[in-house]
């Protein structure tokens, strides 16, 4: 029977807190110190996906800026709420570009990047050379 499920190292740690374990508190400092924002996550898998998959474009539709159901099997959570941040930090950094496209269905806009999205993902926090990059990352959060 399984009395706690816990998925994170925090939940671990106050858990264990809880149960009368002493000198973690610090551990505990560390791991929240370390924690990534869900957004920066998300963007990170998304472009590490477009790196293996040699992917420097993608389409979404206008309305909700989500790839939506309808996406390549590739795409991470296509119907993501984490998708619109991600576009617009491409577009309003200058690291990728957006068009309106004529196609059925609703109405879709193509994202080109302006930079690689493996260039992306490698000058997170340490890119030194394009203020787009650091725009980027600063827009995700």
């Amino acid at each position: 029977m399984v009395k706690h499920l816990l998925d994170s190292q925090i939940q671990i740690v106050d858990y264990l807190i809880g149960c009368g374990f002493a000198g973690l508190d610090g551990v505990r400092e560390e791991i929240v110190g370390m924690q990534v924002s869900p957004s920066v996550e998300f963007t990170k898998r998304v472009l590490n996906r477009m790196r293996v998959s040699q992917k420097v474009a993608l389409v979404v539709e206008k309305k909700t800026y989500k790839p939506g159901r309808d996406a390549e099997k590739w795409m991470e959570q296509p119907v993501s709420d984490a998708w619109p941040n991600m576009v617009h930090a491409l577009v309003e950094s200058g690291a990728g570009k957006m068009r309106q496209i004529n196609a059925s269905g609703p109405a879709k806009m193509f994202i080109s990047f302006s930079i690689a999205p493996g260039k992306l993902l490698d000058g997170n926090g340490n890119s030194g050379l394009d203020s787009r990059i650091d725009d980027f990352w600063e827009r995700i959060g």
